[in-house]
């Protein structure tokens, strides 16, 4: 029997995503596909102070302890949380307001690879590097505020990212990373967006992606990584790939063999 249940690690689930947070600009077509995958989207609304490119980007307004719990920005869309309760989240309020411009946008912009938080923690909030301290988990520094947007994460080992300085923080800290070429990945009102912002996994073995990864130059070095994990590619669109500030998945639904 099937059962709905909560990502026990932030970004990988065990089994096929059944809920995802998405941006709330997300085109008619992504959501189309997504809901061909028996996926539900919760959309997020603006951050007004937020740079208008990354003011709806899910990302940047929470981050996903584990389970049920979720760390939001204080000053996130009430709407939003409504729908989180109703979906079973024990909502926790972050101490960082996030304003303006970088780094004062980044304090729950975190990167979970397995049991590796990932972030510069000099910007983190702190309550939430708090509860990632009482997991016990390894704390990996970097440079780059924008962690998640730069991380597309794989599995509990493996991330893609564009970033240099994470590509050489994480390789010395046993990650297996594939760095791609920078660019490529579209930001309205921005020069371009990061690769991590771009997808995420919709089960344990297909990664989402949103636009056609076809489309990036390194797409057969991209493909080959995922294909070497077991993971295969769904493109959610025709055309190049957008930073959608992560698309998360929440809920999966996990075979229980308790239940006969």
């Amino acid at each position: 029997m099937l059962e709905e249940t909560f990502l026990s690690i932030p970004f990988l689930p065990d089994g096929n995503v059944t809920l995802m947070l998405v941006d709330g600009r997300i085109n008619k077509v992504m959501e189309y596909n997504l809901k061909q995958k028996g996926i539900r989207i919760i959309k997020t609304q603006p951050l007004p102070q937020l740079l208008p490119a990354i003011a709806y980007h899910p990302d940047m307004m929470l981050y996903p302890i584990e389970g049920n719990t979720v760390v939001v920005a204080p000053d996130i869309s009430p709407d939003v949380v409504a729908q989180l309760k109703d979906e079973g989240f024990n909502i926790l309020y972050g101490k960082t307001a996030l304003c303006g411009n970088y780094p004062k946008d980044v304090a729950y912009n975190i990167a979970r690879i397995g049991n590796n938080a990932m972030h510069n923690f000099k910007y983190t909030d702190s309550m939430t590097r708090e509860l990632l301290q009482q997991q016990k988990l390894k704390f990996i520094d970097v440079k780059q505020g924008y962690t998640k947007c730069s991380v597309l994460v794989v599995d509990t080992n493996s991330i893609i990212t564009e970033d240099i300085g994470i590509a050489k923080v994480a390789a010395k800290n046993g990650i297996n990373v594939l760095l791609v070429e920078r660019g490529h990945v579209s930001l309205p009102g921005m020069n371009y967006g990061f690769i991590g912002g771009s997808g995420g996994l919709i089960s344990k073995s297909v990664m989402a992606f949103a636009g056609d990864v076809s489309t990036h130059p390194d797409y057969n070095k991209i493909k080959n990584f995922l294909s070497e994990r077991e993971i295969e590619i769904y493109n959610l669109y025709n055309g190049y790939i957008w930073d959608l500030g992560s698309l998360i998945p929440l809920k999966q639904h996990e075979w229980n063999k308790a239940v006969v």
